[in-house]
């Protein structure tokens, strides 16, 4: 597995090759002064295109020493364009089917003339929509769920249901 690892908020990212990306992160943390943060994980190294190397090399511009590499806005957008995680849904019941992307977000839309889901996952929430009359929007991190749908007099969405951790 591929690993982007940073130091501190705005410091150099490590681009790395481990079997074990988490127990590497712990092991560069135990000599490096600044808080260190495992930024992205890639497993699809077997797929030819990008490998440790290349990605070494594409990069090359903004290496800062070794395997360390500035944080600059072309590296982000190295690792957003072509670091993420792919897949398909599809819906056999209505043969439906759509390519899933996940690159710290996950979304896949399905639609048709008739049927409409969208489901969408980014910084800790996921949320569910059916057409716009129905939606769940479950957010991880402050143990809350938010049951939507479409008031059609309204013309607005309703809340239908709300449970949050107290």
């Amino acid at each position: 597995m591929i690993y982007f690892i940073q130091a501190g908020e705005n410091g150099p990212i490590k681009i790395g090759k481990s079997e074990d990306p988490e127990r590497r992160l712990k092991d560069l943390q135990t000599a490096h002064y600044e808080e260190l943060e495992l930024l992205h994980v890639w497993d699809h190294e077997d797929d030819g295109e990008w490998d440790e190397p290349k990605i070494h090399a594409h990069l090359s511009e903004y290496r800062r020493h070794g395997e360390w590499f500035n944080p600059h806005e072309n590296v982000f957008k190295f690792i957003n364009d072509n670091m993420y995680e792919y897949g398909s849904v599809n819906l056999g019941k209505y043969n439906l089917e759509s390519d899933v992307r996940f690159d710290g977000q996950f979304y896949f839309n399905i639609s048709d003339i008739d049927y409409y889901i969208q489901a969408n996952y980014s910084h800790g929430k996921l949320s569910i929509c059916q057409t716009p009359e129905f939606n769940i929007e479950i957010d991880f991190k402050n143990d809350e769920v938010l049951v939507t749908g479409w008031d059609t007099d309204l013309r607005e969405p309703i809340t239908l249901a709300h449970y949050a951790q107290k």
